[in-house]
């Protein structure tokens, strides 16, 4: 095993098939409006609260929404997508030193 655990087994496969439908209905995307995200931004970043709000990118998985022109918030849409998060956040600190 090497010191950044990378080596280490994981419990779950990284690639699993995807079982479930892409949910075109938008009524998920009206539950991720502007209004969540300022709430979200004056909790816990109340500096950036005032920004202007750009709907950005709709993913399968994600949404993001740009207060200004330099940053972005990344909202899980689908009920998987929390879980692919974690991944993520468990996996890229520790391969950010191999690529």
């Amino acid at each position: 095993m090497t010191d950044h655990g990378i080596d280490e087994p994981i419990d779950e496969p990284i690639d699993e098939p995807i079982d479930e439908p892409i949910d075109e209905d938008e009524a998920v995307d009206e539950a991720i409006g502007e209004a969540v995200v300022r709430s979200l931004l004056k909790e816990q970043c109340p500096d950036l609260a005032g920004l202007e709000l750009h709907q950005s990118v709709r993913g399968r998985d994600n949404q993001l929404r740009r207060p200004g022109d330099e940053l972005a918030v990344r909202l899980p849409r689908a009920p998987r997508a929390p879980d692919l998060l974690r991944k993520e956040h468990h996996w890229l600190p520790l391969l950010t030193p191999r690529l």
